[in-house]
């Protein structure tokens, strides 16, 4: 069982589950055992790596230079916010201390606890982070609609796209995706009903094997059935 457990682990994006579990502010690194042999020099190593391709999108509005620059003055702070964050020290000194009182108040949920890092301007890009980080659902949705994605992008008039273009197309598309959701050009899409509520307890009246059962049992009782 745990070689299986290994290699599915082995298979999985591993820095997402783990930085998930890391900025759960109810989790933190306590997991983690001595064993595990890290320290917050490593973990803040692996969470730049992380951290830069997950924003490693292309713009073709914002000058290379511009664009470099806005990236690196992003990445020092989230790498000072992230280093206080495991050592519970500036802006999140106190959080250790009220925790408990918070947790009774508002429940256990992780990004209630971000959003209030999100006015200070030393934690806010590593919050915004934590809070997509966090709502993120793991499935295989985000995957098919990429390749539905791929399938439209490279076709048998467009059948020479190699794999560095077709990434950095699929990235365009994704940022202007979510800057329309950003700005509200785009609906949210309701729910599907395919049938009414009528036919929804039709379908399900269905006699269970109980209703037999006992209508059986009755008939036994009975000498003359």
């Amino acid at each position: 069982m745990k070689r299986r457990i290994e290699k599915r682990w082995k298979a999985l994006d591993q820095p997402l589950f783990v930085f998930a579990l890391i900025l759960n502010p109810y989790e933190g690194v306590r997991r983690f055992g001595d064993k595990a042999n890290i320290s917050s020099f490593t973990l803040n190593t692996e969470f730049l790596a992380f951290y830069r391709h997950v924003k490693s999108r292309p713009s073709s509005i914002v000058a290379p230079e511009v664009l470099a620059n806005a990236r690196q003055q992003a990445e020092r702070a989230v790498s000072a916010a992230f280093m206080a964050y495991l050592s519970s020290s500036g802006p999140f000194q106190d959080w250790n201390d009220h925790q408990d009182v918070f947790e009774a108040t508002h429940g256990s949920d992780p990004i209630l606890v971000w959003e209030q890092f999100r006015a200070n301007a030393a934690t806010s890009e590593l919050a915004d982070f934590a809070i997509m980080l966090l709502g993120l659902v793991v499935n295989q949705a985000g995957a098919e609609r990429s390749f539905s994605d791929l399938g439209i992008k490279k076709t048998q008039h467009r059948n020479r796209l190699r794999l560095p273009k077709l990434e950095k197309m699929s990235k365009v598309g994704a940022d202007i995706k979510s800057k329309h959701v950003a700005d509200g050009l785009v609906e949210d899409r309701k729910s599907r009903k395919n049938h009414s509520n009528d036919k929804v307890k039709s379908l399900l009246a269905v006699p269970s094997y109980a209703d037999l059962y006992d209508g059986l049992g009755e008939n036994e009782d009975d000498p003359d059935a």
